[in-house]
């Protein structure tokens, strides 16, 4: 039986670059990854962490406070939430573009995504090269 495409919808949410850590004593062994999609308490929304498998590699940032972070930036409107982009070909297609069929159906709609933090690379996809 095939499942049943859905998504969440959130109002007010914050999005913060990702951030590589190295040590991981406030995060569970496997979590590789701090940032990404807050709801507008600063909770976390949990089905946006990246997963590999039955292993969450990603997590909130344990002491991150949005609002007194010098988070700034609005965005009006309607917007939707692309996922993590990996610079790994294997990666972008599994991880980044399972989430395409909603972009095509929803094309008025900006699109946010998280850059995965290499060392000399961007950390949103603004900041990409055109």
């Amino acid at each position: 039986m095939l499942k049943t495409l859905e998504i969440d919808v959130l109002e007010n949410a914050i999005i913060a670059p990702l951030e590589s850590i190295n040590d991981n004593s406030n995060y569970n062994i496997h979590i590789s990854l701090i940032g990404g999609i807050y709801t507008k308490t600063g909770a976390c929304h949990k089905s946006s962490l990246l997963k590999r498998g039955n292993i969450t590699l990603q997590a909130l940032k344990y002491d991150f406070v949005p609002y007194l972070n010098g988070i700034n930036s609005h965005v009006t409107g309607k917007s939707i939430y692309g996922g993590i982009i990996d610079l790994h070909y294997g990666h972008f297609l599994i991880e980044t573009l399972s989430r395409a069929w909603y972009f095509l159906q929803n094309t008025q709609d900006d699109i946010y995504f998280l850059l995965m933090p290499y060392a000399n690379k961007p950390k949103l996809v603004i900041d990409l090269p055109i």
